[in-house]
């Protein structure tokens, strides 16, 4: 992932992890800057105030656009590969990847996007055994039909075996006709 712009060293989030300072971001997003300033100080140790966390969103947000394009190549990726991993066709999957990126986009998480592909590859794998039965349901009906014109055959024989009326040459000459 692209780095964060550099902030002043004596800024209290220059020290912090790209991550850490995305997961401050992302809680202040949907905290109040009080919950947000409580949570740090009894996590990390910082005492920041309600004007520091502002001016840490102000450093924050214009990098916003690209860690959300970054999120989203992130999720096609992942999205790719579970759909490489399903045997999906090609048009299908690219349909999903396309999903994947916008809720990643939409979501800025893209483990939403990956469950989405776990989910399309389980509906893949499950379409899959449905043709895998419903061929093995054919093969099956084909056995069997297999099966019952090999005893009419066997029938047919016996029958002609068993028919006095018939002589060795008439008997031989219906065995080949019945057996090919």
């Amino acid at each position: 992932m692209e780095a964060l712009r550099k902030a002043r060293s004596d800024s209290w989030w220059a020290s912090l992890p790209e991550e850490e300072a995305w997961e401050i971001f992302e809680k202040r997003k949907r905290l109040p800057w009080h919950a947000v300033a409580k949570w740090l100080r009894e996590s990390k140790g910082l005492d920041v105030s309600r004007r520091a966390l502002e001016r840490f969103e102000a450093w924050m947000r214009p990098q916003v656009a690209s860690r959300r394009v970054e999120l989203a190549v992130l999720a096609r990726n992942e999205a790719r590969d579970l759909a490489a991993a399903a045997g999906a066709r090609e048009d299908v999957a690219n349909a999903f990847l396309a999903m994947a990126s916008e809720i990643a986009l939409r979501t800025e998480d893209p483990s939403a996007a990956g469950e989405w592909m776990r989910m399309f590859a389980d509906v893949v794998k499950a379409a899959q055994k449905d043709a895998e039965l419903k061929l093995r349901g054919a093969s099956q009906a084909l056995d069997r039909e297999k099966f019952e014109a090999a005893e009419k055959r066997e029938a047919a024989a016996k029958g002609t075996l068993a028919d006095s009326a018939l002589t060795d040459e008439d008997k031989v000459a219906r065995m080949k006709e019945i057996f090919g």
